[in-house]
């Protein structure tokens, strides 16, 4: 017979996620599963306040970027953003325009 979350959250509270698995005959990662969508990981707290202190940080770096011009890794200058806080970003200059950049068009 499958075991219910209810069940599964319960035994969490005194239990790690390998006891709770072995006691009820399920995987670790079904037990986490539930947990995960109860809010009812173990560190629950902890990832919280991480995720609270990373949206600060990001703020704050949005705040230092804007209305500048930046040098930086895309990749990395992306991730310090916060999500949903640019509506478009432009990375490069465009190439293959024809522009002269010093060595003709074939310096695109």
């Amino acid at each position: 017979m499958p075991v219910n979350d209810a069940t599964l959250l319960e035994d969490l509270k005194t239990h790690t996620y390998e006891e709770v698995a072995a006691r009820h005959d399920v995987s670790r990662g079904k037990v986490y599963t539930v947990a995960l969508k109860h809010g009812a990981r173990k560190n629950e707290a902890l990832i919280q306040e991480r995720a609270i202190e990373r949206k600060r940080r990001q703020r704050e770096f949005l705040e230092e970027a804007m209305n500048a011009t930046q040098t930086a890794d895309v990749l990395d200058y992306l991730a310090g953003l916060p999500d949903d806080s640019v509506a478009m970003h432009l990375s490069s200059p465009p190439y293959n325009i024809g522009r002269f950049y010093g060595g003709g068009t074939s310096a695109d």
